[in-house]
């Protein structure tokens, strides 16, 4: 397993017209979890843009390989 520089970041992703997890629990999310969670805001319908969304698809791929956040790369 590869780690990245921000290996104890958290990541957190939701879409903002998930059915099963209400949006305002993706903003509580960082405020509970500290400077080390991150979420990447997806404003598309659905409970998960993974497999919906290329861009999504992308960010979750880059943090999961290789540490990578949104915006430091």
């Amino acid at each position: 397993m590869r780690r990245g520089r921000h290996a104890d970041a958290v990541r957190r992703g939701a879409a903002r017209g998930d059915p099963a997890t209400p949006y305002r629990w993706t903003v509580e999310t960082p405020r509970r979890l500290g400077p080390s969670a991150v979420v990447l805001d997806n404003r598309a319908d659905g409970h998960t843009g993974y497999l919906s969304s290329r861009c999504v698809h992308r960010k979750v791929d880059d943090f999961l390989l290789y540490g990578s956040l949104p915006g430091s790369q």
